[in-house]
């Protein structure tokens, strides 16, 4: 492409644009479009140079100069101005070549080219605009074609009717395809919000509810009958967060639970939330799983010592406070503005007390998931406990394994 096209066609757009149907680009488009048609129609305006040819040349030579208006009102930043120019233009020289040549040479019909093209050259304008546009080129084309004009000689008019619909044609063409390019590229860019959407809802969301909020499903609520729910928390992670800047605590941060999430993701766990220094996981729900206690201690286990690791490492003295217990349980999808999926009960209560009121560098197990993994795990038994708003409770350390599967 010349680089006088490239500088016509890129008068006055930003390339941070991202909207393919932008009017500076199509104003710009059209324009070199109507220009070049307007220059194709010279030699035959010399050819029948007596026969009326140079007033018709003269009206190509006026709004030739005209049609280059629109990419310097775009370079200016006037676009509105250049969309209302063009489209201005246009109309008056389809109107002025009717009269001019005479309505059996078919200028006219280049007006329904104009009403196809109007809402893409109005796409950031009110409808009115659009319509009231529309509706002129639609009368015109509708007087322009019924009234007798008798124009330039017929040897003329019987040159411009096929040339005339060889350029409509042609025309045509070059919009349709200019038109449908922007289509695929319109589509190829919502396919790839599309995927980038649900790569976030799936990073907010477990995939099975995700999927049915993709569904549109207005309320989703479950009942869980039994599932296993863990409490982690990091022991003096006040202490640890005023000796670190905001941002060493948070790179700190991302790169533990960052490990976390790829061993809650190989467990087929769900991170339900976090909140600084503690974290929520859930086994079984969304997706239930029948050993889903086994898995939340064999994780359990893990985190200690990915924690362990993780504070040698960057030479922390912190340690990890983790609890556990198993139950029935409520989760679902809460607010409408930055929603969430969580869970609720009993279950989760009591699973946060295991935490809270167990020691760091320790997994407290209640009673209920002891029973369920006994067999496959170390334990040893704390016993009775007091826990406040619920009572006495026999808890057990979680300390290592028996087997490696359930």
């Amino acid at each position: 492409m010349p680089g006088w096209m490239r500088i016509w066609l890129r008068a006055g757009h930003q390339h941070s644009d991202r909207d393919s149907f932008c009017p500076i680009r199509i104003a710009n488009v059209i324009s070199l479009i109507m220009l070049l048609t307007l220059l194709l129609q010279l030699p035959a305006s010399v050819g029948y140079w007596t026969q009326g040819g140079s007033g018709k040349a003269l009206l190509i030579g006026i709004f030739a100069c005209l049609t280059m208006l629109t990419p310097l009102f775009n370079h200016w930043q006037r676009h509105k101005l250049a969309v209302y120019w063009l489209s201005l233009i246009y109309f008056i020289y389809i109107s002025a070549s009717t009269l001019y040549l005479g309505n059996q040479s078919h200028v006219q019909i280049f007006l329904l080219l104009g009403i196809l093209l109007l809402p893409t050259l109005f796409s950031r304008q009110t409808k009115l605009e659009i319509y009231l546009f529309q509706t002129t080129y639609a009368l015109a084309f509708i007087v322009l074609n019924s009234i007798e004009t008798q124009g330039v000689s017929a040897d003329y008019q019987h040159f411009l009717r096929p040339a005339n619909w060889v350029f409509l044609v042609a025309s045509f063409a070059v919009c349709a395809y200019f038109i449908q390019r922007n289509l695929e590229i319109d589509r190829r860019r919502l396919d790839e919000e599309r995927a980038r959407s649900d790569e976030l809802l799936s990073n907010i969301l477990p995939d099975s509810i995700a999927e049915r909020m993709r569904a549109h499903q207005d309320t989703i609520a479950d009942f869980y009958a039994e599932i296993t729910v863990i409490f982690a928390d990091i022991e003096g992670f006040t202490h640890l967060s005023r000796q670190l800047t905001e941002l060493g605590l948070v790179r700190l941060l991302n790169e533990l639970y960052s490990e976390m999430d790829q061993l809650f993701l190989s467990y087929g766990l769900e991170k339900i939330k976090t909140n600084g220094d503690g974290i929520m996981i859930v086994c079984g729900a969304p997706l239930a799983l029948a050993d889903h206690a086994w898995r939340a201690c064999e994780v359990a286990l893990r985190m200690q010592q990915l924690f362990s690791d993780f504070a040698q490492r960057h030479h922390l003295p912190n340690r990890l406070r983790i609890g556990i217990h198993t139950g029935s349980a409520v989760g679902g999808v809460v607010g409408l503005h930055k929603f969430s999926y969580d869970v609720w009960g009993d279950t989760v209560n009591l699973a946060s007390r295991m935490e809270s009121y167990g020691e760091a560098g320790k997994i407290q197990v209640s009673l209920a998931t002891y029973q369920l993994v006994r067999e496959h795990f170390i334990f040893e038994p704390r016993g009775d406990i007091d826990i406040r708003g619920i009572g006495l409770q026999t808890t057990y350390w979680l300390v290592g394994h028996k087997h490696s599967e359930p």
